[in-house]
């Protein structure tokens, strides 16, 4: 029997984020990624540059403010509208799969 392994070589359920995950589970994380990528890319320019910068790039609200111009308060604004549309869309999606 094979384990899985990544491209860098290390086993797939060494690099787990729980160790009481299995390797179905790390699967089922990376297949939510890709939705979630997907559903980025049906936002809004402006909305989809603050959850990248704030989610990818781990930067704070207020500095997401300060390069675009805009107050802390205003991205927060946008944050908050860029998850609902996030929920919509990811909620619509999975309403069109069909039923296994």
């Amino acid at each position: 029997f094979q384990t899985a392994t990544r491209p860098d070589g290390t086993r797939l359920e060494d690099s787990l984020p729980d160790p009481d995950w299995s390797a179905w589970d790390a699967i089922e994380l990376a297949l939510d990624h890709v939705e979630v990528g997907e559903a980025l890319e049906l936002l809004p320019d402006r909305e989809r540059c603050v959850i990248v910068e704030r989610y990818y790039g781990r930067r704070s609200l207020a500095d997401i403010g300060r390069d675009q111009g805009v107050t802390e308060s205003r991205v927060c604004q946008i944050h908050r509208s860029a998850l609902r549309m996030l929920e919509s869309i990811l909620l619509e999606s999975r309403a069109l799969e069909p039923s296994a």
